[in-house]
C-alpha cells in the first residue's frame, strides 16, 4: 500500500470518514430507505421496525476502513465479499432476527458499492476520465454525486418526512449499550473480522458526525492509528526543519520560496493534527477536496440512482447477493481466479502518467530552486 506516501491529506480523509463507501453514506441510507417503502417481501416485513439496525449493518461494512493502510486491511476487503462478508454474517445471525437484518443491511451494502466500484461503476469512470488517483479522486467523485444525488431525490417521500436526517443522526448507536444499542452487533463483527470493532466504530461515527476524536457519548478515549500521529507530525517536523536549514543557509533571496514550499508541507501535517480537536473534521475534508474540478455528468447521477435503487429493492426481495467482491480491489473469485480490481486499473494512468510527471516536475522546481538559493557559495567578494 504504498499509495499512502502519495497524497497526505487524503489519507487523513480515509480516517475520519466512511471514504471507501464510493457512494457517500447518506445517499447508502437513501436507497435502503426508499426501499423499504417500495418493496414488500418476507425481510421488509421482518425488519420494518429496524429499519436503524439494517443500517447499522450496512455503515458496518465501511468500518474497517480505518485500517486501510495497516496490515489488518484484509477486514475491509471481507465486509466487502459474498462469501467472508454477507453469508459469513448470516450464518453467525443464526435465527436472531435484529442480527439478520443487520446481515441484510451488510448485503445491501455491498450490492450498492458494486455500482460504484466494479467494471462499470461510477468511481473507476470517472477516475479514468480524469487522470486520477483512488485515494483523491474517489472521495472528491463521490461528495459531488452526493450533492447531486441528493438533489435529484430532495422531493422523495423518504426525504421530506425527516427520515433520512433522522436515520443519519443516529449511525451506529445500535452498536454501542450506553445509547441503547446492544453488545451483539460488535460481537459479530469480531467474529467475521478477527478484529475488536468498538474503537474502531467510534472512530467512523464520531468522525462522521462531527463530534471528535474524543468520545463524549460512550465514555472512552479513542485510539487513533498510529500512521495517523506518525505521518501528520512526521509532517511538521520535515517541513520546518527544511525551512530552517534554508533561513539559515540559504545565500539569496531565492531561499523564500523554499520556504514557502515546506512550511506548505508543515501546514498540511499541522491541519490535521488541529481537526482533532475542532471537532468538525468532515467539514475540512468537504472544503478540502471540493475545490478539485471532477465532476459526475447530471445523466450519470441520474443512470447510477435508478441502477442502484433497482438493484436494493431486487435484494430485499430475494436476499441474494450475486456479486462476489464489491471492494474494487483485487480478488479470488467463487472459482479460485485471481481478479483484478476495478479501481486499480482505473487508476493506471495516474500512476504512470501522472504521478511520475509530477514528482520530476517537484523535483526540477526544488533543484532550481535550491541552486538559485545556494548559488554564489557564500558571502560575495569585494571589489578591489
Amino acid at each position: 500500500m504504498n499509495k499512502k506516501l502519495i497524497i497526505l491529506f487524503a489519507v487523513m480523509c480515509l480516517l475520519v470518514v466512511p471514504q471507501v463507501s464510493a457512494f457517500f453514506t447518506i445517499s447508502h441510507e437513501y436507497w435502503v430507505l426508499q426501499g423499504f417503502e417500495d418493496v414488500d417481501s418476507p425481510i421488509t416485513r421482518m425488519c420494518a421496525d429496524r429499519i436503524d439496525i439494517v443500517l447499522d449493518g450496512q455503515h458496518s461494512a465501511d468500518i474497517p476502513v480505518i485500517h486501510y493502510f495497516d496490515e489488518q486491511f484484509m477486514s475491509y476487503i471481507s465486509t466487502h465479499t459474498r462469501g467472508s462478508g454477507y453469508q459469513a454474517c448470516l450464518e453467525r445471525a443464526g435465527t436472531d432476527p435484529d442480527l439478520l437484518c443487520f446481515c441484510y443491511g451488510m448485503g445491501l451494502h455491498n450490492v450498492e458499492d458494486h455500482f460504484a466500484h466494479t467494471e462499470d461503476g461510477v468511481v473507476p469512470k470517472y477516475l479514468s476520465k480524469y487522470f486520477s488517483s483512488n485515494l483523491l479522486g474517489h472521495m472528491i467523485i463521490e461528495l459531488d454525486f452526493e450533492g447531486k444525488h441528493m438533489e435529484l431525490v430532495k422531493n422523495s417521500n423518504v426525504v421530506t418526512n425527516g427520515q433520512l436526517d433522522y436515520y443519519d443522526s443516529i449511525m451506529l448507536d445500535n452498536l454501542f449499550e450506553e445509547v441503547g444499542g446492544d453488545q451483539k452487533y460488535l460481537n459479530l463483527l469480531q467474529e467475521m473480522t478477527g478484529l475488536d470493532m468498538r474503537n474502531d466504530a467510534n472512530i467512523f461515527a464520531n468522525g462522521y458526525k462531527g463530534q471528535g476524536f474524543y468520545d463524549t457519548v460512550y465514555n472512552q478515549k479513542l485510539n487513533l492509528p498510529w500512521w495517523f500521529w506518525g505521518i501528520s507530525i512526521g509532517f511538521m517536523i520535515f517541513g520546518v526543519g527544511m525551512a530552517i536549514v534554508f533561513i539559515i543557509f540559504g545565500n539569496t533571496t531565492w531561499k523564500y520560496s523554499l520556504i514557502f514550499i515546506y512550511l506548505m508541507i508543515a501546514l498540511i501535517g499541522l491541519l490535521i493534527l488541529l481537526s482533532l480537536y475542532t471537532n468538525n473534521s468532515w467539514e475540512w475534508v468537504r472544503m478540502a477536496i471540493s475545490i478539485v474540478p471532477i465532476s459526475v455528468a447530471d445523466s450519470d447521477i441520474t443512470f447510477y440512482n435508478d441502477a442502484v435503487q433497482r438493484a436494493t429493492n431486487q435484494f430485499l426481495q430475494t436476499g441474494n447477493l450475486l456479486y462476489d467482491d464489491n471492494s474494487g480491489l483485487s480478488y479470488v473469485d467463487r472459482d479460485g481466479i485471481k481478479v483484478s480490481g476495478a479501481l486499480g486499473e482505473a487508476e493506471k494512468s495516474f500512476q504512470y502518467i501522472i504521478l511520475p510527471i509530477a514528482i520530476l516536475l517537484f523535483a526540477l522546481l526544488n533543484m532550481f530552486l535550491m541552486y538559485k538559493t545556494f548559488k554564489g557559495g557564500g558571502k560575495k567578494r569585494k571589489k578591489k
